[in-house]
C-alpha cells in the first residue's frame, strides 16, 4: 500500500486534471475508469503527464497498463514502484 503521503500527492493531481473542488473527498480505492468520474483516455494522458511533473519520475510508454489506474490506491502504488526502481529524478 502506498504512503499517506503519495496518496495525497497523487490525490491532489486528480483533482487538479478534473478540476473537482478541493474539498470534494476522493477515496482511496475510488475507481478511476467506469467510477464517479470515468476517465477518458485524455483524462489518462494528463494525469500521467502531471504525476511525471509531481513525482519527478518518467513514465515509459507502455509501462503502465489499466490496472494502475483501477483505483487511486494502485496509481499510488504505480507510482512508488517508479522510485523504487530508482527511476525519480529521470526526465
Amino acid at each position: 500500500m502506498p504512503s499517506v503521503e503519495t496518496l495525497n500527492r497523487v490525490k491532489k493531481v486528480i483533482r487538479a486534471c478534473l478540476k473537482v473542488d478541493a474539498r470534494t473527498s476522493l477515496s482511496d480505492t475510488m475507481p478511476l475508469v467506469g467510477g464517479e468520474h470515468d476517465l477518458d483516455s485524455l483524462d489518462i494522458l494528463l494525469i500521467i503527464t502531471e504525476l511525471e511533473k509531481e513525482f519527478c519520475v518518467k513514465i515509459n510508454e507502455g509501462s503502465i497498463g489499466e490496472a494502475a489506474f483501477t483505483d487511486v490506491e494502485t496509481l499510488g502504488t504505480f507510482i512508488e514502484s517508479l522510485s523504487r526502481r530508482g527511476q525519480a529524478g529521470e526526465s
